[in-house]
């Protein structure tokens, strides 16, 4: 059996399976993947996908409800072009990334195992998502921007046993506990590195990338969570460097580690979402769209695709079975019916072929002051900031308010 004693979790956003990692069955991987698909767009015109040509799209897809609901059109995944008009870019949400784009996936996944069949726990946008994720519920809140009044699985472990590390406001924060928390158990991410090479890393880290700017310290580090705009390639960066430092920790040989999106962010994906465990009531009855996952771990076989459906749930079942095993069955509907990923560790003993992954070169700070909208005066780098990226302000601000200084954000 696997000895796990550290699961690490870094939950990525807005992008779909087959967008990341659809391209894997072309290079002869047996994973459910399909690039060049078509969808056809309100005006009766079939648009193929394609390979795209930049690491950073211009479409910011529509994700909420109403629209994940055209897209998969009842399992016939032909709607993701819906609703749009004349949009620009439109193409792009039937593009994809390859081995030339995602350097850093395009390791793990032969290297450890990529799921093709984890779906989003909610056909919808971030905000349940996450909470799902956090919760094992998101206690029927289908939109962003609505607090959630549940205990997250971490509250359930042991005491001590866990750490939230961000980059700039914890998305933690979002549940009504932790709005005004100062201190441990979040922290910075810098402490998560650190905790790495000291062989102190707890026995669950959840790591949030950086949404928006870090911007305390004089630091101005660009967003590495991959929502649209931002650039895929800081992302593959930031998945490079946790892993850097996991495999160069004591703790790798006991080490969990799992990569993985929220919700598909309006990207094409063509498998259809199957019914949610838990027997749950609609909206909450059937999974969202699938989304890149990758589960990474000295116990896992090298290059061998995992094909049971899952969804962001697992990952408390997981927690639960290994560190709090009583908890199983006494915390959520969906965490008790999910299924966990302990099957995933199926090597006799531990491997020892790990190695350090390389970047992909690009500034990851800015070069010049940011300003915060379409025009920027002489000698500064204008900048919009997406829906996502406004949310997470406010989600900031709602922190400063109660509290929370700054750099503890």
């Amino acid at each position: 059996m696997a000895d796990i004693r550290h699961l690490v979790v870094l939950m990525l956003e807005n992008r779909s399976f087959d967008h990341m990692l659809g391209y894997l069955k072309s290079t002869g991987m047996a994973v459910d993947g399909a690039i060049g698909a078509t969808n056809v767009d309100d005006h009766g015109n079939a648009i193929k996908g394609y390979h795209l040509d930049s690491t950073r799209v211009r479409i910011r897809p529509d994700h909420e409800v109403a629209h994940v609901a055209t897209q998969v059109n009842g399992g016939q995944m032909d709607g993701f072009l819906k609703g749009y008009g004349s949009r620009a870019h439109l193409a792009e949400i039937m593009g994809w990334y390859d081995q030339r784009d995602v350097l850093t996936y395009d390791v793990l996944a032969r290297k450890y195992a990529v799921c093709d069949r984890w779906f989003s726990s909610f056909a919808g946008p971030t905000w349940p998502n996450r909470f799902f994720a956090m919760c094992g519920t998101s206690a029927g809140i289908t939109k962003n921007m609505h607090w959630i009044d549940r205990e997250p699985f971490f509250d359930r472990l042991p005491q001590g046993s866990w750490r939230y590390y961000s980059h700039d406001v914890a998305f933690l924060r979002t549940v009504n506990k932790y709005k005004g928390h100062v201190g441990e158990p979040i922290a910075k991410i810098s402490s998560f590195y650190k905790s790495c090479l000291d062989g102190t890393l707890p026995q669950v880290s959840w790591l949030d990338p950086n949404f928006t700017l870090v911007d305390f310290d004089a630091l101005l580090n660009w967003a590495n969570d991959d929502h649209p705009p931002a650039d895929i390639a800081r992302g593959q960066n930031l998945v490079a460097r946790v892993y850097n430092h996991l495999v160069a920790s004591p703790a790798w040989p006991n080490t969990l580690f799992v990569v993985l999106y929220d919700e598909h962010g309006g990207f094409y994906d063509h498998v259809p979402p199957p019914v949610a465990p838990g027997n749950e009531a609609a909206p909450f009855d059937r999974l969202g769209v699938r989304v890149p996952a990758l589960v990474i771990s000295p116990w896992v076989p090298c290059g061998v695709p995992y094909s049971a459906t899952l969804d962001h749930a697992c990952l408390a079942r997981t927690a639960f079975e290994l560190f709090a095993p009583q908890q199983v069955n006494h915390f959520t509907p969906r965490v008790a019916a999910s299924p966990s990923l302990l099957p995933l560790l199926s090597e006799p003993v531990a491997r020892t072929d790990e190695s350090r992954l390389d970047g992909i070169p690009i500034l990851e700070a800015a070069v010049a002051p940011i300003y915060i909208g379409k025009t920027a005066p002489t000698g500064f780098h204008s900048m919009e900031l997406s829906e996502n990226q406004l949310e997470i302000e406010q989600l900031k601000q709602a922190a400063l308010d109660s509290g929370v200084p700054l750099e503890k954000h």
